[in-house]
C-alpha cells in the first residue's frame, strides 16, 4: 500500500484502490466526470487443458503459434520453417475435443534467388479467422479451412503482382478484419477487409512514418472507420495515422502524439468500437488486468482482472460475452492450453 491508513475521529480509512483491488476488482477514475467506478469481474472459468488433450507439437525455434477463435472453435495455427521453406499446419478444438491436431495445410517452398532477407518477405501469411491468407508473386491467396481441418477453398482474392520494400499486415476495424499492403516502398497503403474485398481504402503515407515505426515488424494494427485513422502499436504504446491528410497525429510539441494513457504489456484487440489489452494492475493480489477502453483511447469502466498472478495470457480473443485469455502450458507432461473464460 503507497498510501498509509489515516484515523479520523476514532476511524480508521484506507485508500479505496488498495482495498478493493485487494479483494479482486478493478477500480477506474473518469477525470471528467469526477468519479470513481469499481467494477468486480465476475467469475471465471477455467479450462485447464483445452481439448482435452494435447494440442500437438511444438514449433521450433523460428516458428510460431497464433491462436484464432471463429464461431466457438480454436484454430490454433502453426508456422514452421525459415530459409529453405515454411510449413502451416493447424490444431482445430474446442474446450471438449480437438478434431484435428498439427495438419498440414500448406508448404510454401523458397521463391527465386533473392537474398536471405528476400527469402523471408516472400515467406508471408496471416491468421484470419478460419483462413491462411498468404502473400506471394501473384498475389493474396486465401486459403479456408472447416472445423474439421478441411481445405474447403484455396484461391487468389487479389492478383496483384509483388514489388519491392512491401508491408503486409492484419488490420481490423472492429467489425471486421483482413489486411493491409504498403507498396512502392510503403508509400501506398490499400485497406482490404474480408467482408468487402472489392473496395480497399487507400492512402499515402509519402514520409513512411508507417514503415518507420513499424517496431521491428511486431505492431499491431486497426482502422478506425469514424475517425479514418490507421491506429497502430509502437514502444508498448499507440499512435495514429490520419488517412485523409497522409501524415501521423501529432502533439502539441510537434511530436507524434502517444494516445494510448498506460503501457501495455501485450498486443491490443479492437472489438465494437472498444480496445482490450493486458496491462499491469497496481496491486500484488492484482498484477494483470485487461485493460479496455474507447475509440478516444479513455479508460473504460468495463476493465477487469485477468486472475493471472504469474505470467502474462499470451493471447486474448473476444466473444460476445465473454474475454477469453489463452496461455500454453505442460499439464500431466503434454504440451496443453490453459482457456480462462471471463464474462464481460
Amino acid at each position: 500500500m503507497s498510501i498509509a491508513p489515516i484515523v479520523i475521529n476514532g476511524n480508521t480509512f484506507v485508500p479505496l484502490r488498495f482495498v478493493s483491488e485487494a479483494t479482486g476488482n478493478v477500480v477506474n477514475w473518469d477525470s471528467q466526470a469526477h468519479t470513481v467506478s469499481i467494477k468486480s469481474s465476475g467469475a471465471a472459468t477455467v479450462t485447464k487443458q483445452f481439448g482435452g488433450a494435447s494440442y500437438g507439437k511444438d514449433v521450433g525455434y523460428m516458428g510460431s503459434m497464433e491462436f484464432v477463435e471463429d464461431s466457438g472453435n480454436l484454430y490454433l495455427w502453426k508456422k514452421d520453417g525459415w530459409m529453405d521453406e515454411i510449413t502451416y499446419s493447424l490444431s482445430v478444438g474446442t474446450k471438449d475435443a480437438w478434431a484435428v491436431t498439427d495438419k498440414t495445410i500448406v508448404t510454401i517452398p523458397k521463391e527465386g534467388k533473392d537474398s536471405r532477407l528476400g527469402d523471408m518477405r516472400l515467406n508471408t501469411a496471416l491468421f484470419v479467422r478460419n483462413q491462411l491468407i498468404i502473400r506471394d508473386e501473384q498475389g493474396i491467396r486465401q486459403i479456408v479451412v472447416s472445423p474439421k481441418g478441411e481445405i474447403t477453398s484455396d484461391t487468389y482474392i487479389v492478383k496483384m503482382p509483388r514489388k519491392s520494400s512491401e508491408m503486409f499486415k492484419y488490420i481490423s476495424t472492429g467489425d471486421d478484419e483482413g489486411f493491409m499492403i504498403g507498396t512502392d516502398n510503403t508509400t501506398n497503403f490499400s485497406v482490404y477487409l474480408l467482408n468487402d474485398i472489392a473496395n480497399p481504402v487507400t492512402f499515402t503515407d509519402k514520409k513512411r512514418r508507417i514503415y518507420v515505426n513499424d517496431s521491428y515488424g511486431g505492431s499491431d494494427y486497426f482502422y478506425v472507420k469514424s475517425k479514418k485513422q490507421i491506429y497502430f502499436t509502437s514502444n508498448w504504446r499507440v499512435k495514429a495515422f490520419d488517412t485523409a491528410n497522409g501524415d501521423m497525429i501529432y502533439d502539441n510539441d510537434g511530436k507524434e502524439a502517444y494516445i494510448s494513457p498506460v503501457l501495455l504489456s501485450s498486443r491490443i484487440f479492437y472489438q465494437k468500437s472498444k480496445f482490450y489489452a493486458v496491462g499491469v494492475g497496481t496491486s500484488l493480489a492484482n498484477p494483470y488486468v485487461v485493460n479496455v477502453f474507447n475509440e478516444e483511447f479513455e479508460a473504460d469502466s468495463s476493465s477487469f482482472n485477468t486472475g493471472y498472478k504469474s505470467s502474462v495470457p499470451e493471447t486474448i480473443t473476444l466473444t460476445d460475452n465473454e474475454v477469453h485469455l489463452w496461455t500454453t502450458i505442460d499439464y500431466r507432461n503434454e504440451k496443453s492450453i490453459r482457456l480462462t473464460s471471463i464474462p464481460r
